[in-house]
């Protein structure tokens, strides 16, 4: 099922907004607005299709520039709750965007731990269980 852009901007809002289920105050950044404001990464990848050639596959994925600490100081990105592997992507501020698009067309479902992943048909209920995942992993570590 694809989620339209009213549908997702709807979703988050109601989301963000107080228990009562009023609208957020004008001045209050929504969710949609807070979910922007995060890096994510482009990651691209080869891989080898079904006849064994090289074929560049782009992947993208949410990343928090929630920034742990090593005990030598050096710090690192989260990737919903984990280590990024991917070193060499380059943040995109247009990545949501894609990210987004990505989602909406069902290129990207949660994997059992809400983590997202290149995969199969979003339907909306995976869509808000994501989203509920991501806003939960966010709000543990005070970034949203």
């Amino acid at each position: 099922m694809v989620i339209n852009d009213f549908d997702l901007w709807r979703w988050l809002n109601r989301e963000a907004g107080p228990k009562t289920g009023a609208l957020p105050d004008e001045d209050e950044p929504s969710s949609m607005d807070r979910l922007k404001s995060l890096k994510l990464r482009t990651v691209k990848r080869w891989r080898s299709d079904d006849d064994g050639r090289e074929v560049k596959r782009i992947e993208f994925f949410f990343l928090v520039e929630d920034i742990l600490h090593d005990t030598d100081g050096a710090s690192r990105s989260a990737w919903i709750g984990e280590k990024s592997p991917f070193t060499d992507a380059a943040s995109s501020s247009t990545g949501f965007n894609a990210a987004m698009n990505a989602l909406k067309a069902g290129v990207l479902e949660p994997d059992e731990a809400g983590r997202i992943r290149p995969g199969d048909e979003l339907t909306r209920p995976e869509a808000e269980t994501m989203l509920r995942n991501l806003a939960a992993h966010l709000e543990s570590r005070s970034i949203l």
